[in-house]
Parts: structure tokens; C-alpha cells; sequence
């Protein structure tokens, strides 16, 4: 049974203790586990308790290399696996689930952590005209899933129904923006009322540069990640397969790096106990993860 209550300040270390011997030999994949991130965080704590194996992604090979080599050190006898993947990129996130599934024929949980937040408006690299945040947040982890579907199915056809499960990191930043049906890509096309940006909101979550609103953008990403769950539950449920959208808090992390200068103003003022660690930003999605008491409700 998990200790009660957790709570914003529950670390993903304790909550990955609690559910330890559901994380034990388990198959698992996590994106953006780069240093001081919540990827890392969620990677260390899932490394601690013993998973058959844990494979991490990311786009750079440094990075990645840096977070396995640590848990490496730390837990020697963990089989750790990195796949270097742009998630704005639908080729390499091709790629990348090739190599997944190279390395394994089940993936029992799959953690969508990896995300970017911009200020300015940028293209997807492969040329498929995507707005930049739009495809790294949602295309490309839509993408990556759909393509890993067969490894998790495998997974699902043997586990308890419930317990093979899909977590995508959103934000609270969801309540900005619904998502943009008709103008995902912020080229000025009419949008019906439901699809508005959110009225009466702190100036700077509206902060434009050539136009573009970049943390409306963000919003409208992080709403697509949580409509992303309801229908992998419409769709898989009979299958056992589960998925939770999750918001991890405040942290100060690398996603805060390209906002807007307004946005870096106001979080520069806020009290330090506002934040969150990264340890506890990963708690939500551990609980997502493996908390037994979700196998039988999917959202």
C-alpha cells in the first residue's frame, strides 16, 4: 500500500518505493532524460527499484550519455539503453522506434516527459510545415506511441489489465488555450469561439514576438496531450492498456530557457517555495505510472 498522503511535495524517489515491486522487471521507456530535468528525475527513481529494463530518449546523445553513465554508477546491475531521437523531427522518431523496438518486444510503461516551450515561432525540421512546439510536444510523442503500439500490446497481452500504461507529461499550462483544431500552426486563421485562448489570464501568458504567442502555443500543446490520453483509453482499454495525462507542477527546469522575457520576469519573482525539484515534479508521473489503485479507470 502507498503511504498517504502524497503531496506536492512528494518526491518521485518515495513514491517509486512505494510501488517498487511493480516497477521490478519492468520494461520502460522515458523521453526527455536529460541533466536536471524531470525526465532525469523520473529516470533515476524508476533505475533505484530495479526495472528489467529502462531505456531513456532524448535528442542529444551527450546528454543522455550523462544521465546513463550516472545511473549506471549508482545501479550497475540496472540494463540501461539510450535512443537518440528529435521528437520534432517524424523521421528520427521513425528511427527511433526502430531501435525501441530492437531492444525489446514489450514495453510495459511508456513515459511521454519530453517537451519544448518557445517564445518565438519556428518550423519542424523535417518539412513537414508543423509549428515547432506543436511537434515536439504532441506529433511527435503521438507519433513515437502509435509506432511502439505492437511492444505495448505484447506487454498488455501478459500483464493484469491496467498495468501496461501510457503517461503523457502535461501542464497546468493546459487552462491558456484549448487546443487549435483550425490553426494549429498559428497562421492567423479564424477560430471558433471553443478554440479561443482563455480571457482574464496574467499579461505575460499572452507575450507575442512577430506575432507569435508562445505560451498560448504551449497551452494549446499541453491540452493535446491530455486529449491524447482520453482517446488512447476510448481506444485501448479493452486491450488492458491505460493512459494519464499528469501535470508535474512548478519546476525550474530547461524548459524555461527559450520563454519570453516577460514570462522569465514574473518567475523570477516568485518565492523560492514555489518550486518544485525535479524529484518531485517526477512524482506525478510515477504515480501514474504504477499506483495499482488506477488499473481500473483510464484518464
Amino acid at each position: 500500500m502507498k503511504p498517504k498522503p502524497f503531496d506536492r511535495t512528494t518526491t518521485g524517489t518515495k513514491v517509486a518505493a512505494a510501488f517498487g515491486d511493480r516497477i521490478r522487471g519492468k520494461h520502460i521507456l522515458i523521453t526527455g532524460a536529460s541533466p536536471n530535468s524531470i525526465g532525469e528525475a523520473t529516470a533515476r527513481a524508476v533505475a533505484g527499484r530495479s526495472p528489467g529494463l529502462l531505456i531513456l530518449a532524448s535528442r542529444s546523445a551527450a546528454k543522455l550519455s550523462a544521465v546513463a553513465g550516472q545511473i549506471g554508477e549508482q545501479h550497475p546491475h540496472v540494463t540501461v539503453r539510450t535512443v537518440v531521437v528529435d521528437l520534432a523531427d517524424q523521421n528520427s522518431v521513425r528511427e527511433a522506434a526502430t531501435q525501441i523496438r530492437g531492444l525489446t518486444t514489450r514495453l510495459d510503461v511508456l513515459v511521454n516527459n519530453a517537451g519544448v516551450s518557445l517564445s518565438r515561432k519556428q518550423w519542424s525540421p523535417d518539412g513537414n510545415g508543423i509549428e515547432l512546439t506543436f511537434a515536439t510536444n504532441h506529433v511527435g510523442p503521438f507519433l513515437l506511441t502509435n509506432l511502439l503500439l505492437p511492444i505495448l500490446l505484447e506487454a498488455a497481452r501478459t500483464n493484469k489489465p491496467g498495468d501496461t500504461r501510457i503517461v503523457n507529461v502535461s501542464s497546468s499550462a493546459h487552462v491558456i488555450s484549448p487546443f487549435r483544431f483550425s490553426d494549429y500552426n498559428f497562421e492567423g486563421k479564424p477560430l471558433p469561439q471553443r478554440e479561443q485562448p482563455r480571457k482574464n489570464l496574467p499579461d505575460h501568458l499572452y507575450e507575442q514576438h512577430d506575432g507569435f504567442p508562445g505560451m498560448v502555443a504551449y497551452g494549446a500543446s499541453k491540452t493535446a496531450n491530455i486529449l491524447f490520453s482520453v482517446a488512447l483509453n476510448e481506444r485501448l482499454l479493452p486491450s488492458g492498456i491505460r493512459s494519464y495525462a499528469v501535470n508535474p507542477g512548478d519546476i525550474l527546469s530547461g524548459l524555461l530557457r527559450e520563454v519570453g522575457a516577460e514570462f522569465r520576469k514574473v518567475t523570477g519573482a516568485m518565492p523560492p517555495e514555489t518550486w518544485k525539484t525535479p524529484d518531485q515534479g517526477s512524482a506525478t508521473s510515477l504515480v501514474a505510472a504504477f499506483d495499482p489503485s488506477l488499473s481500473d479507470t483510464g484518464g
